[in-house]
């Protein structure tokens, strides 16, 4: 594995150095109107090349102007191969589908928080924390946490409801994805498939687990392993946030840690 770009590793604040990409188009709307205009839409990707943060702008064009006007609504916001995998995701997730221009940059936010949730690292070496890094520590110094939805929506007029849970289930979507999609990655890397494959008392461990609602990854640490007739460990008796539980090895994963000068723990294809 070669040496990673200076840039990589040299401590900066959170998008001081970025890449950028463009993915799309996306056909929205202008209006709510059933008969409403159609038009092409991108999604401009920031990814800060320090901290693997993601930021995404919806544009109207792939003019200099347009590229010029995203740049400077996210220099306003922030004051100053990861590209491709929330590109796939963000077009498979939205394909199909026919939203206004606000209704895309309401999923993309979400989207952004999502992406910005994952675990890293784990956040300490104490066996009795279950925490772990996330891009969102880098931009406002904590986890991202989940906004509860809102029961008035139901009061409101069925088309404006109906399209509220259409948005919702688009996020969902994005998130079942992404969620398979950082599993797996930790999963079958090749750097990290002996010490899956050899799991320790104390490590601090993702829990599979399906239909996960959005931005919430079941972090534990791993107290007991108990051996089959063969003498592999197949079950693991884990600390949640919530108790005790136990789980087979194939519903853990085992969140990469910074040892012997390895420095790049992220997702990229």
């Amino acid at each position: 594995m070669g040496d990673l770009p200076k840039q990589r590793i040299t401590q900066t604040r959170p998008f001081e150095i970025v890449g950028i990409d463009f993915a799309g188009p996306i056909l929205t709307k202008c209006q709510h109107l059933r008969k409403a205009n159609k038009f092409k839409s991108y999604i401009c990707l920031f990814i800060c090349l320090a901290t693997k943060a993601v930021h995404l702008e919806l544009v109207s064009t792939l003019s200099t102007d347009a590229m010029l006007a995203a740049l400077r609504r996210f220099i306003a916001r922030w004051s100053s191969s990861s590209i491709k995998l929330a590109k796939r995701h963000l077009i498979k997730t939205c394909k199909g589908h026919l939203l206004s221009f606000e209704e895309l940059s309401t999923l993309l936010c979400q989207i952004e928080a999502c992406i910005n949730s994952r675990p890293l690292v784990p956040l300490s070496s104490d066996p009795a924390d279950i925490r772990a890094l996330t891009p969102g520590h880098f931009l406002i110094g904590e986890p991202l946490l989940e906004i509860p939805e809102s029961k008035s929506i139901t009061n409101t007029s069925l088309s404006l409801s109906c399209r509220w849970k259409s948005l919702l289930k688009l996020r969902q979507h994005f998130w079942d994805r992404w969620h398979k999609e950082v599993l797996h990655h930790y999963q079958s890397r090749p750097k990290w498939k002996a010490s899956q494959s050899e799991v320790q008392v104390g490590n601090l461990v993702l829990i599979s687990e399906d239909n996960r609602p959005p931005l919430s990854w079941p972090m534990a640490r791993i107290l007991k392993l108990i051996p089959g007739k063969d003498g592999t460990n197949r079950v693991a008796i884990l600390q949640t946030g919530s108790g005790l539980t136990r789980r087979s090895i194939n519903k853990i994963v085992v969140l990469p840690v910074y040892a012997r000068g390895d420095e790049d723990s992220e997702i990229h294809h």
